[in-house]
């Protein structure tokens, strides 16, 4: 281990964090905390994933702001998944929810508010507490990773399975339960979760892709996706409505058609590594409230976020080359566009041209093949 306690915070909240960090220290424990640990141009994001996984737990300054941050909440999935201890540490009345409260919602959090100084002493204690019991289990259980999570309540499915079914996930008695598919197992059948009803599902890494309709219409309210999966393929997630939170690794390659049609998903980061958004990958996604569309995509197919009422503004990067019909259709609440090349074409359903409809900084709508006719469009 190179230190005993990450911190997770909002670059929001950095003074307390800093607090936190210098009693901590003051104390003889070690603590990593960004931006102070992270060399002058080096990986980011990979410097944070090395020290969440090299710690001995995770302190979270959850808040409000927190709770709301993407890059608090990678991390403490990357936590979670490597099965870190996390200690909570409340310095306002914010609420657990969606994928933070899954994943915390068993942990004993320290409500140290409105005088987060107060607590500080009480957060000492329990992170000794916590290391001298992780010391325990490495010397003299070295449990594996499915006996980990068994421990902290999640069902084990697949133990011994290279290959996981529809016809075996059937004869498990899943609904209601957290679950964690075993390490053993490298790959998943179409249809395996249709329309069954667990509260959580871990898959373990090793797996590359997630095939088309494995979780069509699912109930779960959360999905750990590896590291290792590469490939989302068609109907993969529709009509998962619970699902309102996702980590997608940045690995990810390919999101199939109609992946995640129908999804409760409220927030969307799709990975650098994709390229093109496929035909009505994200569509009727109606809590959809705020998206973020990488560099590297070149195309948005047609129907891709078609009925997102939630949406309000959106940034198109400047790679964007094509915009099919409808792409944006019936996003009704839709209201700002930020088009970062002015050279983007939109296709005309009529004729299948690529067209460009730009008059001061708006755009001519012929038809709503793309955007509600009261959309404005801000040029890069």
């Amino acid at each position: 281990m190179n230190h005993d306690v990450f911190i997770s915070y909002s670059s929001k909240e950095k003074n307390i964090a800093d607090g936190v960090c210098h009693f901590l220290e003051s104390n003889g424990m070690k603590c990593w905390i960004a931006p102070r640990d992270i060399p002058v141009g080096s990986d980011y994001a990979a410097h944070i994933n090395n020290a969440i996984k090299s710690c001995r737990t995770v302190v979270l300054v959850l808040s409000q702001l927190s709770s709301a941050s993407r890059w608090v909440y990678s991390e403490i999935n990357i936590a979670f998944s490597a099965g870190k201890p996390i200690a909570p540490f409340r310095i306002d009345n914010t609420k657990l929810e969606g994928g933070l409260e899954l994943m915390l919602n068993q942990m004993h959090i320290i409500d140290a508010y409105p005088n987060y100084s107060d607590r500080l002493s009480e957060l000492f204690a329990s992170i000794c507490k916590t290391i001298e019991q992780e010391k325990i289990i490495v010397v003299h259980n070295e449990l594996s990773e499915d006996e980990l999570y068994s421990r902290k309540g999640y069902n084990v499915i697949g133990t011994g399975e290279s290959v996981l079914t529809k016809e075996y996930v059937q004869r498990c008695n899943i609904d209601g339960k957290k679950i964690k598919v075993s390490s053993s197992v490298h790959e998943i059948q179409p249809w395996t979760f249709y329309y069954t009803s667990p509260s959580s599902i871990i898959l373990p890494e090793g797996i590359s892709i997630i095939p088309n309709s494995s979780f069509l219409g699912c109930k779960m309210k959360y999905i750990l996706i590896p590291e290792s999966v590469r490939i989302i393929e068609e109907f993969a997630f529709k009509e998962c409505e619970n699902l309102s939170s996702l980590v997608m690794p940045q690995g990810i390659k390919y999101i199939g058609e109609a992946a995640f049609l129908g999804c409760g998903l409220t927030s969307l980061n799709i990975p650098q590594s994709v390229t093109g958004i496929q035909k009505s990958s994200f569509a009727y996604c109606k809590s959809l409230v705020s998206l973020d569309i990488p560099n590297n995509v070149t195309y948005i197919s047609s129907n891709a976020f078609e009925y997102c009422n939630s949406l309000i503004s959106i940034v198109i990067p400047p790679s964007v080359q094509n915009i099919g019909p409808r792409a944006f259709g019936d996003c009704n609440n839709l209201k700002t566009v930020v088009l970062l090349n002015p050279d983007t074409n939109f296709y005309n359903p009529s004729n299948s041209a690529p067209s460009r409809y730009f008059a001061n900084g708006k755009i001519i709508v012929v038809s709503n093949f793309s955007f509600p006719k009261d959309t404005k469009i801000i040029k890069g």
